[in-house]
């Protein structure tokens, strides 16, 4: 009923109006044919004449022209939808609904996912150095910090426990470092999400460098992180898993050491060796070998470090192994690289499991690489590869699997200076005050006490009554050795007879040597 209007945009486009009232006889709406109209422009009015007395108009537009439209435009009546049920014109046709215009064109083309940031490779140094390369296996090294004590790195973070617990992140090489909590025994990343294991055995998680932490468990020893996945181990070796913050943890399995994650792969190695994998928090798991010391999961890849330092590696669960290489203390695997310490410290990398090892670095501690899927708390591994666990070495960061500690019988001899660091760490090996480079500077043994060195308190190189003025001020003064200290320093390394205490006994030591050189040490 009434007539219909077309009206033509300077694009091409058409305008479809349908149900209008003549103006005339034989005259559409308020315009005529090859008229120019314009914006906020009255072209005509609703026709009054429908049967039923619903009056109302269709409005149909279509960018090519009507050819290829098909289907009936949907009325509006007073801006509302007459029909719940749209017309299915073709692509590049659409209808007008009150002010919402709907169009049945082809979905966008989505924008192509960001760019991922290059690959990392870092490395934590056995003097604490944090050091790090993005792009490419030849890049050159860049030293982000110092103190470290475990490290995480994923996409552009990267985050470090120091060696007083304190952890830091940052975002990009060149990011400044955001202290993010004070208590961390070990680290764990994956995107955006930050995990850790505090001191007190708390496991946290947090989404970003400022968001806050959720407390997940507690009496954990390491949290493992993937995607929207945490997986932790518990201190009886107990490993849960969960998906989602907020989600339900899952007993996955006991008797752990270690546990990893990769995408939907779950990786946990037994405390007889044991690797076991599983695909999916309900999955089933499988044997991968037995005889393992350390393993890695990222990127699809499983590597492994055999209890005779031979590092194997294979392409996901069901993947056979293949050997990349002997004589390895630890490696870590992300994306297509591999990371890998040899036993003297030497850092090895990769690119895939079959590439070339290029080596990378020395004195190499802890390795990291974009994408690992494997994290825990530093106490869980053998750091130095001496066989001699972190918790119980007396160097953990330095190779010594015979735990040699020189000083350990001063307190039996009524001397001062035993500690409890192993010769191959100790500054001072032997424990009478002087360090080692001094008693290699000096032509001496650095292994032997000397009861001068010791009283020579103000390290003039010979014993005087400076000396002595220096031990009376602390007289009658008690304190408690620091066993984690190589070298004694302030009011411990006055004393000269291990009682841990400044007395007349002191003086007498000290009396024994008086205006003797250091020279005269054997």
């Amino acid at each position: 009923m009434g007539c219909r209007v077309v009206l033509t945009g300077d694009d091409g486009s058409q305008f479809l109006y349908v149900h209008l009232n003549y103006s005339s006889p034989g005259v559409c709406a308020s315009v005529s044919q090859g008229q120019a109209v314009s914006q906020g422009q009255a072209i005509g009015s609703v026709y009054t004449g429908q049967p039923g007395g619903i009056n109302h108009v269709h409005v149909q537009w279509c960018d090519s022209g009507f050819a290829g439209c098909s289907g009936s435009p949907r009325p509006i009546v007073d801006g509302v939808f007459q029909f719940p049920s749209p017309s299915t014109p073709t692509a590049g046709c659409g209808e007008w609904c009150g002010t919402t215009l709907t169009r049945n064109d082809p979905p966008p083309t989505p924008p192509p996912p960001p760019t991922p940031p290059p690959p990392v490779l870092a490395l934590l140094k056995s003097n604490g150095d944090f050091i790090a390369k993005q792009g490419a296996l030849d890049a050159g090294w860049v030293t982000l910090a110092g103190g470290g004590k475990s490290i995480a790195v994923d996409g552009n973070r990267f985050v470090m426990a120091g060696l007083g617990g304190q952890m830091y992140g940052k975002d990009g090489i060149g990011g400044g470092w955001v202290l993010l909590e004070g208590t961390a025994a070990g680290v764990a990343l994956s995107g955006d999400r930050i995990g850790l294991v505090k001191d007190n055995g708390d496991a946290l998680v947090k989404d970003g460098l400022y968001g806050g932490w959720v407390t997940e468990a507690g009496g954990m020893d390491a949290i493992a992180l993937s995607g929207n996945r945490i997986a932790v181990l518990q201190k009886d070796g107990t490993v849960f898993a969960k998906d989602g913050v907020y989600g339900g943890w899952v007993t996955e399995v006991g008797g752990a050491q270690a546990i990893g994650l990769d995408g939907d792969r779950i990786g946990v190695l037994l405390d007889d060796g044991t690797l076991l994998a599983k695909d999916g928090i309900a999955g089933g798991w499988v044997t991968l070998g037995g005889g393992i010391k350390s393993m890695s999961l990222g990127g699809g890849l499983i590597i492994a470090v055999q209890n005779d330092h031979t590092l194997i590696g294979k392409t996901g669960t069901y993947g056979g192994w293949i050997t990349l290489g002997g004589g390895i203390c630890s490696a870590a695997v992300g994306g297509t690289w591999i990371g890998a310490i040899q036993n003297d410290g030497t850092v090895l990398a990769k690119d895939g499991l079959m590439g070339g090892w290029i080596v990378e670095e020395g004195a190499g501690s802890q390795v990291a690489v974009s994408g690992t899927g494997t994290s825990g708390t530093s106490d869980q591994r053998d750091t130095d590869c001496d066989n001699v666990l972190n918790p119980v070495d007396n160097c953990p960061l330095v190779f010594n699997p015979d735990q040699k500690n020189t000083d350990a019988v001063n307190i039996a001899l009524n001397r001062p200076g035993q500690d409890a660091l192993g010769d191959a760490c100790d500054n001072n090996i032997s424990g009478d005050g002087y360090t080692n480079a001094q008693h290699i500077a000096l032509g001496k043994d650095p292994t032997k006490y000397c009861p001068i060195m010791r009283a020579d308190v103000d390290g003039d190189g010979a014993v005087s009554i400076l000396d002595f003025v220096k031990v009376a001020q602390k007289f009658a003064q008690t304190f408690t050795p620091d066993p984690t200290i190589g070298l004694d320093t302030g009011i411990q390394r006055l004393n000269q007879d291990g009682d841990n205490k400044i007395s007349v006994l002191d003086f007498v030591k000290m009396a024994q040597v008086f205006t003797k050189p250091v020279t005269a040490c054997p």
